[in-house]
């Protein structure tokens, strides 16, 4: 039996079997395909996509990443292996004779390596065809996670971020649908969750509100606290009835943070308590609405889900829309008693502020009385009135100074700089409610707050709507200084200026927002228009969740008010019956702020007739309070103050200290008018004119224990100093006009009271109690 020619060396090294080098190589290819395309779901990959992911990485790929490498050094381990063995078998048929072929020259078993082989190939193409999803949106999130590349172009890929970087796009070209299938893989199955946060933000940012189903299956099964946080309060914003139930379980998670988001989501989902708008995108907003994360996810697919036609630089081409003005989703009670319980009893700040928020638009459905009644006394010296120096010295050490340069607010408040002007506040509350208290003062400012605010509230105006010039600039000139008025000259009106008005010497407020504190801007937004010029006019402050219940909670501490003297009239005030109010981790019985402002006093009092009558004038001089489109969006429209006809537009007290002897006259004037400045005999001694001011308090509307608070608090000032005042109390509508007020819930009953403390001596007293 002939076996034919010997084969030469060559020809058995043809003969040779695959070696497990090689196969370690099929093997390595292998173990990285798994690697990134692990959790295969089986959906295969389409055509096309399979084709473009084996094309070159393109210049807006460049460098790659990580998982691009590993991808394409699969790809081409697996082509080498591929292109050798067509190689090895090809030469074997030509150039070894077929009885050598069939010979086992190397007396090896081969079946082994074949079925590893055969293994491997069976795992990468399982891999490549239905691993897609995992494979391409873990590569996707690698380069959104990695630095912007200087090379980068515009990639023809899934391109809906609003204001994404090009290069961060998918590594392939991909359609809507197909991105939205890649992304909603990965948020799940990315091994860490800042891998699976820059997947979710991709995701949002994509596609909008088509992203919820995601969003609800990525909650329901998520592992990562701080991921499941971000994950609730989008379910929240996209305000879908389906996702109630998800939301409500998780009001009663192990983790006060997650708790905490439930609370706001489902308050957003309810009814949204603050503004969560995306503006117009004709005019860019240096601060779009997104989520305050690393890096922060745009809100715009989310919030508005019409599209406006406009060109995709024009803030991603979506409408002008306000959560806000959606309607309210129908609720059950028990989720509203839930919310209550978090607010009263939760064991954290965090989640009984995000319970308030969710319940200051979410009134109880039960008949309720809310109460909230204000008093006030400003000093009035030379026209205007002005906050003592003395007043720094007066103020309890815990009371919040809020001394922010009004010129830091145009960077954080406005979308375009402008000119300032300024404004001033005081407040007291009564409710058993979650509630938003926000006071301006009229061309004044606030100095001093309790409870920490969350912020400050602004009312500009278009300084062709203003009725004189209001920049801080503006000093006054003396009577004797003045240069005469020359005939047919209209001369130029000043305003007396305030000391360190802009800047004054006191701390400023810290961590100031508004509105969700997870959303950004964290700032509400002045649609100023840049082209006119706008001065900030009034000037004041905003409690937006305020805790307030009839009794104090185990974890209600109020501070501790220092022994000095000078610090009575605070624990005075906190012994008038009201609620307790909390609001930022603080708590108190009273809502405080203080400040000095510019604007004239309602009534001009002034001693004429060598001292014998009082003239009394009323100050005509109200700005427009229009803007440019003839609509007041600008300023606070603060509450109408109900009419009373049963009292006088104005009453007062003339005053006389002398010897330490009180006595006084009570007046009751509507309009201009003189009065007399002589005491009458019925009312002399403290006791008396006490019992006289504290009827006039009650016939206005104060209970008995609070005007006793405000003659307690004041009765150094008005009847133990010496010299000659007046003591005027403004109607409704001047308060209202000096010091607007909005509060949510409409309360049921509303007092507020402004007495106006002139002085007519030329010797003040040389120390005062504060104002409250």
């Amino acid at each position: 039996m002939s076996l034919g020619q010997p084969l030469r060396p060559w020809q058995r090294w043809l003969l040779r079997p695959t070696g497990w080098p090689t196969i370690a190589l099929a093997l390595l290819g292998t173990a990285a395909l798994a690697y990134l395309s692990r959790w295969p779901r089986l959906l295969p990959e389409p055509p096309l996509v399979l084709l473009d992911e084996f094309h070159w990485p393109r210049p807006y790929m460049m460098p790659p990443t990580a998982p691009d490498i590993m991808f394409y050094t699969a790809v081409v381990l697996w082509a080498a292996l591929i292109a050798w063995t067509v190689f090895w078998q090809l030469a074997r048929l030509l150039l070894v004779p077929r009885t050598g072929r069939r010979a086992n020259v190397w007396g090896i078993d081969t079946h082994s390596r074949h079925r590893a082989i055969a293994a491997a190939a069976i795992v990468s193409i399982f891999c490549m065809i239905f691993g897609w999803q995992q494979r391409i949106g873990q590569r996707w999130v690698a380069r959104v996670m990695a630095p912007v590349s200087p090379l980068g172009r515009r990639a023809p890929a899934f391109r809906y971020q609003p204001k994404g970087d090009p290069w961060r796009h998918s590594p392939v070209e991909l359609s809507p649908d197909q991105g939205r299938e890649a992304l909603s893989h990965v948020i799940v199955e990315l091994p860490t969750g800042k891998e699976r946060l820059s997947a979710l933000r991709s995701l949002v940012e994509g596609t909008g509100r088509a992203a919820l189903p995601s969003l609800v299956h990525a909650a329901a099964t998520e592992t990562d606290e701080n991921l499941l946080v971000w994950e609730l309060r989008l379910i929240g914003l996209c305000r879908d009835a389906e996702t109630a139930p998800l939301l409500i379980d998780h009001l009663r998670d192990a983790h006060p943070a997650v708790r905490a988001a439930a609370a706001d989501a489902v308050g957003i989902l309810h009814h949204p308590a603050y503004s969560v708008g995306v503006p117009d995108g004709f005019y860019l907003s240096p601060a779009p609405l997104a989520l305050d994360t690393k890096p922060p996810i745009d809100l715009a697919g989310v919030v508005a889900t019409e599209r406006s036609g406009r060109a995709l630089n024009f803030n991603g081409g979506w409408a002008q829309h306000d959560l806000v003005d959606d309607p309210t989703l129908a609720l059950d009670r028990s989720v509203r008693d839930t919310l209550q319980a978090m607010m009263l009893g939760g064991p954290t700040p965090e989640e009984r502020e995000a319970a308030a928020r969710a319940l200051v638009s979410w009134p109880p459905p039960d008949q309720y009385q809310f109460r909230v009644a204000e008093w006030a006394v400003w000093v009035n010296a030379n026209g205007h009135m002005a906050l003592a120096k003395s007043v720094l010295d007066e103020i309890p050490p815990f009371v919040h100074r809020t001394g922010n340069p009004v010129s830091s607010f145009f960077g954080a408040y406005f979308l375009y700089p402008s000119e300032v002007a300024k404004p001033v506040m005081h407040l007291s509350s009564d409710v058993p409610l979650a509630a938003d208290v926000e006071v301006q003062i009229r061309e004044g400012r606030p100095w001093f707050a309790y409870p920490k605010p969350d912020d400050f509230g602004i009312g500009v105006l278009p300084d062709s709507q203003t009725s004189r010039p209001l920049n801080p600039g503006w000093m006054p000139l003396p009577p004797t200084a003045r240069p005469p008025r020359t005939p047919g000259v209209q001369a130029k009106t000043t305003r007396p200026a305030v000391d360190d008005f802009d800047s004054p010497p006191i701390a400023s407020l810290a961590d100031c927002r508004e509105g969700y504190p997870w959303l950004r801007p964290n700032h509400r937004l002045y649609p100023t228009s840049g082209m006119v010029p706008i001065r900030i006019y009034r000037l004041g402050l905003r409690w937006q969740s305020l805790i307030v219940t009839p009794t104090r909670l185990p974890w209600m501490t109020p501070p501790t008010v220092p022994a000095d003297p000078h610090f009575r009239w605070w624990e005075r005030l906190r012994e008038v019956p009201s609620c307790w109010v909390a609001n930022r981790g603080e708590t108190e019985r009273f809502l405080y702020y203080d400040g000095p402002t510019r604007a004239p006093v309602p009534v001009d009092a002034e001693l004429a007739s060598a001292g014998r009558r009082i003239r009394l004038t009323s100050v005509r001089d109200e700005p427009a309070t229009y803007n440019i489109d003839g609509k007041p969006k600008i300023l606070l429209r603060g509450m109408e103050p109900q009419p009373r006809p049963d009292l006088r537009e104005h009453e007062g007290f003339f005053i006389q200290v002398h010897a330490g002897q009180v006595r006084a006259r009570a007046v009751a004037f509507d309009g201009d008018c003189y009065v007399r400045a002589d005491p009458d005999p019925a009312l002399t001694g403290e006791p008396a004119v006490a019992g006289q001011l504290r009827a006039m308090l009650l016939r206005y509307g104060l209970t008995g224990p609070e005007a006793d608070g405000l003659i307690a608090a004041w009765a150094p000032q008005f009847f133990r100093a010496e010299g000659r005042r007046f003591l005027l109390r403004m109607s409704p509508a001047e308060y209202a006009r000096q010091c607007p007020m909005q509060v949510r819930p409409p309360p049921t009953e509303v007092v507020r009271l402004g007495l106006v403390l002139t002085e007519f001596d030329p010797q003040p007293p040389t120390t005062r109690p504060a104002p409250h």
